[in-house]
């Protein structure tokens, strides 16, 4: 009697550590805020302050119209506005309610698994997977609007199994909050619904019907309006700029030798076929999935999944394969389901390697198969001990080592030059070539940037002034200065002239010791703030 109650109560105390795990060091790291995020929680004050995103446009309209610094303010800002709008904008106030949409995330792929399978175990081992997941914990300190898209394609996923023909209406609403949540997910969520219309032959006519209706009326409407989000970002999708590829053509026919089917072989369709085959097979790549993340944002030494969960992965197709429950087998239909749909943005993305956001539907994928496996594995206290050293060694590595090897990717520069702007009084310019994305940052971290001026021309020195000169900008300045340093390589990244918040004689040339209080930096009060972020630059 005793060990059936005890096994609940540790499963209990489990679940109850991981999720506050999650919470933990919420305001410290990441170290900074990304310009997406800028941009989504700017824009969720704004809706509550003003009726407006951050570019003075009112919601609905900002679903189709925006003008803000990366092209964000859509469903999640407005969704946000009322828990963002009272409180003062920290990480952590921003980060919190991602904790919990990523919990969610993680509680609906355990969902759909039990509606499929009737199975509690292999539904539970879904959420521990889920908890632990290195990707999954990314997003939930991801204040951007992928998360959401993902949540509301779950959501969807759930109650388009769990709900009879007759309610149908219901995981359509859900799959069109998606679809307006991220425009990653525009070309996503048509793809998805269509494919899950073959689990039921009287949804194709109905998912065919709503997927027209939802792309038409998304067309439509952006086309009627100047400067819409798709017009501004069509140069984004592959397939509507193959005049991209005549350079890449040329240069093919330059270096080849001339025969007779030059212009068969080398011409924008082929150029447009390579590339877009290699966009969908590297988001398979082992160095994406189990080594270093992507190119824009790079986790350095972490891929998105274990090493593990590969070894788990192919055990579960493995039974997957060999699989005669029915359940089971409509589970490994939704994973190759997910798995097409999934890989579409990415694919047809001509913006870089963004597989991290794009490719969001992968993440379910990725934990089905994961957890599958684990259920059928016959060892189950080895896997689970090794999962512990593992996502240990993940949280010591994204706790204490990714703050400092990727903290350009984090804009920790951009949060010291906020925060030093914060505490003085004095009329400050800071002078740098990218002075709307210092502004906004400020913005974040303080809403009224008053006595501040952000320029990228180099300045004539005026006593009573404080100048903060980007070390990218050859602005040639008399007089004595201290610098704002990377926290990686000891770099200058910014001089401050006639400095009046910090002792200069408190200072040292480097930063020697990073303390976790540090990346706590609006707390601080002055004389630690610059003892700690602010170097006296005697030997830059």
């Amino acid at each position: 009697m005793l060990k059936k109650a005890l096994k609940p109560f540790l499963i209990a105390i489990s679940l109850v550590i991981l999720i506050a795990i999650r919470f933990i060091y919420l305001n410290e790291f990441p170290v900074g805020v990304l310009n997406d995020e800028v941009d989504v929680t700017l824009s969720s004050k704004s809706y509550f302050d003003n009726g407006t995103d951050l570019s003075g446009v009112p919601f609905p309209k900002s679903l189709f119209v925006t003008n803000t610094w990366a092209g964000l303010s859509g469903l999640p800002s407005y969704l946000l506005s009322p828990i963002y709008g009272p409180f003062e904008l920290l990480p952590i106030v921003i980060r919190a309610p991602f904790v919990i949409v990523s919990i969610f995330i993680g509680l609906f792929i355990s969902l759909i698994i039990f509606e499929l399978t009737k199975n509690k175990k292999f539904s539970l081992i879904s959420f521990f997977v889920s908890l632990i997941n290195p990707w999954l914990y990314f997003y939930s300190r991801q204040p951007t609007e992928a998360p959401f898209a993902l949540l509301f394609a779950l959501i969807g996923i759930y109650l388009f199994f769990k709900l009879k023909f007759q309610k149908i209406i219901y995981p359509f609403i859900f799959f069109i909050l998606s679809f307006y949540s991220y425009f990653g997910a525009k070309p996503v969520i048509p793809v998805l619904l269509l494919s899950l219309s073959l689990f039921n032959k009287k949804l194709v006519i109905i998912s065919i019907s709503f997927v027209l209706l939802l792309t038409s009326s998304y067309f439509y409407i952006s086309k009627s309006l100047n400067g819409s989000t798709l017009s501004q970002r069509s140069n984004q999708i592959t397939f509507l700029n193959l005049e991209k590829y005549a350079e890449v053509v040329n240069q093919n026919r330059r270096v080849s030798v001339d025969f007779l089917l030059k212009e068969v072989f080398y011409n924008k369709f082929t150029v447009f076929a390579k590339i877009t085959t290699s966009k969908f097979v590297n988001q398979f790549s082992p160095e994406f999935l189990f080594l270093s993340g992507d190119g824009v944002v790079p986790f350095a030494d972490h891929g998105v999944l274990y090493l593990l969960d590969g070894l788990m992965i192919i055990i579960a197709l493995y039974y997957f394969s060999n699989s005669k429950d029915k359940g089971e087998k409509n589970l490994l239909v939704l994973c190759l389901i997910l798995f097409i749909s999934g890989s579409v943005a990415s694919t047809i993305s001509t913006v870089g390697n963004q597989f991290v956001f794009r490719s969001f539907l992968h993440i379910p994928l990725y934990i089905i198969l994961i957890s599958y496996g684990i259920y059928k594995f016959n060892f189950k206290v080895v896997v689970v001990g090794l999962y512990i050293l593992l996502f240990i060694n993940f949280l010591i590595f994204f706790l204490f080592r990714y703050s400092i090897d990727q903290q350009d990717n984090h804009f920790i520069t951009e949060r010291i030059v906020a925060s030093y702007l914060n505490r003085t009084k004095l009329e400050t310019i800071v002078v740098t070539s990218e002075s709307e994305r210092i502004y906004y940052q400020t913005v974040f971290y303080n809403k009224h940037a008053q006595r501040k001026l952000f320029t990228n021309i180099c300045p004539k020195i005026e006593i009573g002034k404080t100048y903060l000169i980007d070390s990218k900008l050859d602005c040639t300045i008399d007089g004595d200065f201290v610098v704002i340093q990377s926290q990686k390589d000891s770099g200058v990244k910014y001089r401050i002239y006639d400095d009046k918040l910090c002792n200069f004689d408190d200072l040292t040339p480097y930063r020697r010791v990073h303390f976790i209080s540090d990346y706590d930096v609006e707390r601080l009060d002055d004389k630690i703030f610059c003892n700690r972020w602010i170097q006296n630059g005697k030997t830059n």
